[in-house]
């Protein structure tokens, strides 16, 4: 069933090659490159595999630094406090903010022009296909790998613990701002970063179907940063984000892959709530 990611990735330690392309119409001016540009989703694409691996760097490190300030309390009053947690939820919404802001420092304010770049576009009906058709993909991914699992992989199983550790889903506020991060925040930073940047970089130099490939590999290996017992889950999360990819590469537009990715994580939200975790 789908899973739920209570912070980034859950919060550490808690939670091709073408010639030049022309610019389509309406997309703002910019300089020229000094390489070979490549067309990757509708779109003049700058940003080189090299651009990608500085900014999953930049992401390790938005993940992790701004945890050090959060040790000497945890340390004091408990991790699994309120009083811990509280600002805990403060630090992932800055992170998921930070997420956003590498692919927008790595991608159009290193090489001009702006969000539409990242496939920010208007959402239309073609869109909202496009986002229907990506959710039920990720679902039959999801339940595909439960079935696996369930039958030749249990060691690979998931409780409610290794998602949702207790003291968050029997803190209500904490619960809220949780569920808020992992539905609303993560779709939104996380589908800019790897969708808009990381898999039209990696898709320039190596087409893109290994655009895909590496890109997903990439979004579910994340997922491990902050919470090593989600390798149960990395090749479920590394398969929905290949699926993310190929509807973003289709598309041409974030909220495709983004709308699909809200609703997913949205329904492992009720999932949990209503028919997973009840202790």
């Amino acid at each position: 069933m789908p899973r739920f990611e209570p912070g980034p990735f859950a919060l550490p330690g808690l939670i091709r090659h073408t010639a030049s392309y022309m610019e389509i119409t309406g997309d703002t001016p910019l300089p020229p490159s000094r390489e070979p540009a490549s067309a990757i989703s509708g779109r003049r694409i700058d940003w080189t595999p090299r651009d990608v691996v500085i900014g999953v760097l930049l992401l390790v490190g938005a993940l992790w630094l701004p945890q050090i300030p959060l040790i000497p309390l945890g340390l004091a009053i408990g991790t699994e406090s309120r009083g811990f947690l509280l600002p805990a939820m403060a630090v992932t919404a800055l992170t998921y903010a930070a997420i956003a802001a590498i692919a927008a420092r790595m991608t159009f304010l290193k090489y001009g022009g702006g969000w539409e770049r990242l496939g920010v576009r208007g959402i239309n009906g073609r869109t909202l296909a496009w986002a229907g058709g990506a959710f039920v993909a990720a679902l039959i991914v999801s339940y595909a790998y439960a079935i696996f699992v369930d039958q030749y992989a249990t060691f690979l199983k998931q409780g409610c613990e290794d998602q949702v550790p207790g003291f968050i889903r029997h803190d209500a506020l904490i619960l809220a701002l949780a569920s808020f991060a992992a539905v609303v925040c993560a779709p939104a930073a996380e589908e800019i970063f790897f969708r808009g940047f990381a898999f039209p970089g990696l898709a320039r130099a190596w087409g893109a179907p290994a655009g895909i490939i590496l890109s997903g590999l990439l979004f579910g290996s994340a997922h491990l940063l902050g919470n090593p017992v989600l390798y149960k889950s990395l090749v479920q999360f590394a398969a929905i984000g290949m699926v993310f990819a190929f509807t973003y590469w289709k598309s041409g537009n974030i909220f495709a892959s983004m709308l699909a990715h809200f609703t997913f994580n949205l329904l492992g939200v009720i999932s949990l709530a209503a028919t997973t975790c009840h202790n």
